[in-house]
């Protein structure tokens, strides 16, 4: 079980070279790249991140980062 009081969870869309593994357009945005889902605890220290392409909506795409932190047995609030 983890001490952690609370995470906080949010995503980033990023500018990404053709290279990338996969990459999408952010609609709203109109970034074509990648999207960095974090979850961090209070203090920001990382406690996990997964990268999709950038059309996966937010509320799909933090489902990874959501399954490492249960994964490591925090059962507290999440913020996103």
């Amino acid at each position: 079980m983890t001490t952690y009081s609370s995470v906080v969870i949010d995503s980033r869309t990023c500018p990404s070279a053709p290279s990338c593994f996969a990459r999408g357009v952010d609609g709203g945005k109109k970034i074509r790249g990648i999207k960095i889902q974090l979850g961090v605890e209070k203090y920001g220290i990382p406690l996990a991140i997964d990268a999709s392409p950038a059309n996966v909506n937010d509320t799909k795409g933090i489902v990874p980062v959501l399954r490492q932190i249960a994964g490591r047995g925090f059962l507290g609030p999440a913020i996103a």
